[in-house]
Protein backbone atom coordinates (compact mmCIF):
# COMPACT_ATOMS: atom_id res chain seq x y z
CA UNK A 1 0.00 0.00 0.00
CA UNK A 2 2.55 2.29 0.91
CA UNK A 3 4.72 1.56 -2.24
CA UNK A 4 1.76 2.71 -4.14
CA UNK A 5 2.61 6.38 -3.29
CA UNK A 6 5.47 6.23 -5.64
CA UNK A 7 3.15 7.03 -8.21
CA UNK A 8 3.10 10.62 -6.46
CA UNK A 9 6.56 11.18 -7.34
CA UNK A 10 7.29 13.95 -9.85
CA UNK A 11 9.97 12.32 -12.54
CA UNK A 12 10.44 15.14 -14.41
CA UNK A 13 11.27 17.56 -11.31
CA UNK A 14 13.18 20.70 -11.54
CA UNK A 15 14.86 20.22 -8.25
CA UNK A 16 15.84 16.85 -6.43
CA UNK A 17 13.80 17.10 -3.02
CA UNK A 18 16.84 17.35 -0.34
CA UNK A 19 14.34 15.32 2.36
CA UNK A 20 13.21 12.61 0.21
CA UNK A 21 10.35 12.03 -1.49
CA UNK A 22 7.05 11.89 1.21
CA UNK A 23 5.89 8.46 0.36
CA UNK A 24 9.42 7.42 1.80
CA UNK A 25 8.43 9.39 5.43
CA UNK A 26 5.49 7.73 5.84
CA UNK A 27 7.21 4.37 4.73
CA UNK A 28 9.47 4.89 7.34
CA UNK A 29 7.21 5.63 10.12
CA UNK A 30 5.37 2.51 9.36
CA UNK A 31 8.05 0.29 9.47
CA UNK A 32 9.38 1.34 12.59
CA UNK A 33 5.61 0.83 13.79
CA UNK A 34 5.61 -2.92 12.89
CA UNK A 35 9.48 -3.53 13.64
CA UNK A 36 9.03 -2.40 17.39
CA UNK A 37 5.71 -4.29 17.59
CA UNK A 38 7.22 -7.27 15.65
CA UNK A 39 10.18 -7.63 17.65
CA UNK A 40 8.12 -8.01 21.44
CA UNK A 41 6.51 -11.24 19.48
CA UNK A 42 8.57 -12.98 17.40
CA UNK A 43 11.89 -14.63 17.74
CA UNK A 44 15.55 -12.52 16.59
CA UNK A 45 15.99 -14.98 13.70
CA UNK A 46 12.59 -15.13 12.46
CA UNK A 47 12.29 -10.98 12.31
CA UNK A 48 15.43 -10.92 10.60
CA UNK A 49 14.16 -13.16 7.80
CA UNK A 50 10.57 -10.72 7.87
CA UNK A 51 13.04 -7.09 7.68
CA UNK A 52 14.73 -8.58 4.86
CA UNK A 53 11.86 -10.09 2.91
CA UNK A 54 9.88 -6.27 3.96
CA UNK A 55 13.18 -4.99 2.31
CA UNK A 56 13.41 -6.68 -1.04
CA UNK A 57 9.93 -5.93 -1.69
CA UNK A 58 10.70 -2.03 -1.29
CA UNK A 59 13.41 -2.64 -3.51
CA UNK A 60 11.37 -4.66 -6.25
CA UNK A 61 9.17 -2.21 -5.88
CA UNK A 62 11.18 0.71 -6.33
CA UNK A 63 12.83 -0.66 -9.88
CA UNK A 64 9.77 -1.72 -10.90
CA UNK A 65 8.26 1.63 -10.38
CA UNK A 66 11.12 2.72 -12.63
CA UNK A 67 10.35 0.08 -14.91
CA UNK A 68 6.36 0.71 -15.08
CA UNK A 69 4.65 2.42 -18.01
CA UNK A 70 3.12 4.77 -15.51
CA UNK A 71 6.80 6.43 -15.43
CA UNK A 72 7.35 7.59 -19.61
CA UNK A 73 10.55 9.52 -18.34
CA UNK A 74 13.17 10.64 -15.81
CA UNK A 75 15.52 13.04 -15.15
CA UNK A 76 18.72 13.30 -12.48
CA UNK A 77 16.79 15.08 -10.11
CA UNK A 78 14.12 11.77 -9.85
CA UNK A 79 16.86 9.92 -9.73
CA UNK A 80 18.62 11.79 -6.66
CA UNK A 81 15.49 11.82 -4.87
CA UNK A 82 15.29 8.43 -4.98
CA UNK A 83 19.15 8.26 -4.40
CA UNK A 84 18.12 10.15 -0.84
CA UNK A 85 15.00 8.04 -0.09
CA UNK A 86 16.97 4.87 -0.38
Amino acid sequence: EFMLLTDNINWAADEFPPNGNEYVNELIIYLETLVSTARQILPSQVLDNVIRGVLKHISDCIVATFLSDNVKRFNTNAVMGIEVDL
